[in-house]
């Protein structure tokens, strides 16, 4: 993808953003952002973003950090898109992103979620599906001609090989795995001590799904005090760690762009759409009215032809007012959706309640408008001790009495199984 003046937005290593302009791949860094949203109020404030000019750009980027999307990886013995496509949308489905019994589901057709083809022979694809969860800031809408992807798929191991990438984005430690420099799986993991033990269970998790991981490196983009006992750790999995570089290495823009999009984004589409069509609406009203004053005109002067041929003309135009009724009044039955509290939101904001690096599994999740039933098992109280105090302090979940019992330890697996209710309430809270 050949692109002259391009400019991409990435998470910058401790807060806010990194802007990098220039040619396709001889790219560097223009300015640094602390916000993606220009205030109304004192402007001058942040004059980074305001002052950004965006129009001479042909082609503009926004990479998504480790905590707005989920990556699944998972193969399938076909290599038709079709087939990739529908087996994305099923894995996401039975992660839990989805419902696939209930009324909200992944749609075919949504830009919250799209799959990312890695590696494909003639009867074998390895794909990841991903995910686009609630952004977490707001953007300006400067963005709305913009492109989104995943920060990882704009920065390129020097191996073309398995291999694994470490990094801090806005204050957040994360890993990914990378094959044939293209990454299919990220993951924040709080702190980088951990990588060890991620790394043996993800590889576990991809055997079982047939997708055969072994890295022999690990690159540490950044500055960690602990490189070199981290190295020891990594040695005896037969890993290497490469601390020379201090920073990741310079973005280029992927060949093939993804088709996701934020809500906010959608919106500002739609919103377009809607004053395209009140603006349809009135002037079919300012012509109606039209019409029919200069009908009054012709029966005023008695001429009875002429009024004849001005009432069939007030006829068609009177059909033309009945479609457009009609397609308001199917425009708000979609109002629903646009609330937060429909269930996949709530969903979302349960998920990013999760912590990061803890073994929780969720074996039940029944969520709708009015009450939220989660249940599940974790290895220990800890965690579950961190995702209920995530979940009562939850903004979006305000609104909503939980009930939450004491855990209990299952004999069969000597693990934490608890079950976590909320209902929604006029005033919201929480029970101990």
């Amino acid at each position: 993808m050949s692109k002259a003046n391009t400019i991409i937005i990435l998470p910058a290593e401790e807060e806010g953003w990194e802007v990098w302009g220039g040619e396709e791949r001889g790219l560097v860094q223009v300015a640094s952002l602390s916000t993606l949203k220009a205030p109304t109020d004192s402007p001058a404030e942040h004059a980074d973003l305001t002052g950004l000019d965006l129009s001479g750009a042909s082609h503009l980027s926004l990479g998504l950090g480790f905590q707005n999307l989920v990556t699944i990886p998972f193969t399938i013995p076909s290599a038709e898109d079709e087939m990739v496509r529908n087996s994305a949308q099923l894995e996401l489905e039975n992660a839990g992103i989805a419902d696939s019994g209930s009324d909200v589901h992944v749609d075919s057709q949504s830009e919250s979620w799209d799959v990312l083809s890695v590696e494909q022979s003639e009867n074998h694809t390895l794909a990841t599906a991903l995910q686009l969860l609630e952004l977490g800031f707001e953007l300006d809408e400067k963005f709305k001609k913009t492109t989104f992807d995943f920060s990882a798929r704009y920065y390129l191991p020097p191996s073309g090989s398995d291999c694994i990438a470490l990094w801090k984005e806005q204050g957040q430690w994360g890993v990914t795995f990378y094959r044939n420099k293209t990454p299919f799986f990220t993951e924040p993991i709080g702190d980088p001590m951990a990588l060890p033990s991620v790394v043996r269970t993800y590889e576990s998790q991809l055997a079982y799904k047939g997708i055969i991981f072994k890295p022999k490196e690990v690159f540490l983009w950044g500055e960690f005090e602990r490189a070199f006992e981290l190295s020891r750790l990594l040695q005896k999995q037969r890993l290497h760690l490469i601390s020379e570089l201090k920073s990741k290495p310079s973005p280029v823009l992927p060949d093939e762009a993804l088709t996701i999009r934020p809500s906010v984004v959608v919106a500002w589409e739609e919103a377009a759409k809607q004053k395209g069509k009140t603006r349809a609406l009135l002037y079919s009203i300012a012509a109606f009215y039209l019409i029919v004053l200069l009908f009054g005109a012709w029966v005023y002067w008695g001429a009875d032809q002429k009024q004849a041929k001005l009432a069939q003309v007030v006829e068609d135009h009177s059909h033309q007012w009945e479609v457009n009724q009609q397609h308001f009044n199917d425009w708000e039955m979609l109002t629903p959706l646009a609330t937060q509290n429909w269930p996949l939101a709530l969903l979302q904001e349960c998920a990013i309640c999760l912590p990061s690096s803890a073994h929780i599994q969720l074996t039940l999740i029944d969520v709708n408008q009015s009450s939220i039933q989660l249940k599940g098992e974790a290895v220990n109280t800890a965690a579950l001790n961190t995702f209920r105090k995530r979940l009562k302090l939850s903004r979006k979940l305000a609104l909503y009495t939980w009930t939450m019992p004491p855990e209990k330890q299952s004999i069969k697996n000597q693990k934490w199984e608890f079950t976590y209710r909320a209902v929604l309430t006029e005033e919201g809270g929480a029970k101990p």
